[in-house]
């Protein structure tokens, strides 16, 4: 974990700034920044702004007008910032920046990587987020003026465009340069201004708001529920009113089918990993059983295919020795023996084929991972 292996160590990260106040980690990322320079340049960025498949924005100062891509574009327009979400779905070197600098974020917790690039003066304005951000710099000098923070969706101005607040008053302000990283918690005002032409990630850490849950359950709830199942079977007197009784009877039952420990676990691992652009994932390919078997007496490599997103879910009834594998949004119970290869693969994205074990359920799990385009394979000399 790079960033903790200076002046702030991982666990006063924790206990001091995680959730409560912003953190500057100086020089953190350095070491990748060559690496970056390819997929972040001026020429790859416009070219991913140009795709239909692609979200990207431009916003434009000093009155922060709003464009939605696709953009034709052979430069970014004076006074504008391009903003491009997504680039762990198309770069190997976005890829491998989480792998190396962020793997203290579970994976399946990092929403996006998002890249903003423009010129002197530009900016989205003031605004906070719902999540946290880790905004790595990549080249050229940005200020972020930030604020104490605790701020909601009442606090934007509500005429903008995009999510301005209302009323600003920065209480802190951070000149930040390449291989700098600023950690901002949610709800807390922050404006970053480009200081030269400057290109920034942001890499953000999932976290749904409770109308994004609720709306979501409710769905999974529709599908795997018996529709004609009645919840109110009390009769009173016609005087009575409705009752405390009542209210306390249907409290219970509502909590039996939507709080169900099972329920939650399914639906929550199958809701995290939903893919972000699901016609980004690879065609599938069928694999016998034996083709398998030989796949993992040898040396090749394995990886994740870049959309996927992958997460797991172990039974807590040690009994039946259950995990449940999420995979792009469907889920899969196997046996608790997948566990310690999988974790490899949702943690690094990549293993030896040799260390997985040929037991029945790995088999499966492996075969059902190539056919829904997951995985696939790659030399150990070459780069996924």
């Amino acid at each position: 974990m790079p960033l903790f292996t200076g002046n702030i160590s991982y666990s006063t990260f924790l206990r001091e700034y995680w959730r409560q106040k912003p953190c500057l980690f100086r020089d953190a990322c350095s070491d990748s920044l060559a690496k970056l320079g390819h997929c972040t340049s001026t020429e790859q960025l416009l070219g991913l702004a140009s795709q239909d498949s692609v979200e990207s924005r431009l916003i434009s100062s000093p009155a922060y007008d709003l464009r939605l891509g696709p953009f034709q574009l052979d430069t970014i327009p004076p006074g504008s910032l391009l903003m491009i979400q997504g680039l762990e779905l198309h770069f190997d070197e976005i890829n491998q920046l989480l792998i190396d600098d962020f793997s203290f974020l579970p994976r399946w917790k990092i929403e996006d990587v998002m890249a903003s690039m423009g010129h002197t003066g530009t900016s989205c304005g003031a605004h906070f987020d719902h999540y946290d951000v880790f905004l790595l710099q990549v080249s050229g000098k940005k200020e972020w003026r930030l604020d104490d923070g605790q701020h909601s969706d009442q606090d934007l101005d509500h005429l903008a465009q995009v999510r301005l607040l209302e009323h600003f008053s920065a209480t802190l302000i951070e000149n930040v340069g390449p291989g700098d990283i600023l950690y901002i918690p949610p709800g807390v005002g922050h404006w970053g201004i480009a200081l030269d032409t400057s290109v920034t990630l942001s890499i953000g850490v999932r976290n749904p708001t409770l109308p994004e849950l609720v709306s979501h359950i409710a769905d999974r709830v529709m599908d795997t529920t018996d529709l004609t199942k009645t919840l109110d079977d009390c009769l009173q007197g016609p005087d009575g009113g409705i009752t405390s009784g009542d209210i306390e009877n249907l409290r219970h039952k509502l909590a039996d089918n939507l709080l169900n420990p099972t329920l939650i676990a399914d639906w929550y691992g199958s809701y995290l990993t939903e893919p972000r652009e699901p016609e980004l994932i690879p065609a599938g390919r069928e694999m016998s059983t034996e083709e398998v078997i030989l796949l993992l007496s040898t040396s090749q490599s394995i990886f994740c295919t870049l959309p996927t997103r992958l997460a797991f879910h172990e039974n807590a009834d040690e009994k039946k020795r259950m995990i449940t594998i999420f995979i792009n949004g469907e889920a899969i119970k196997c046996d608790l023996r997948v566990k310690p290869w999988m974790t490899t693969l949702c943690n690094l994205r990549r293993l030896q084929s040799a260390d997985i074990p040929r037991d029945d359920d790995s088999i499966r799990l492996v075969k059902y991972l190539f056919s829904v385009g997951a995985i696939n394979i790659v030399n150990d000399e070459q780069t996924p």
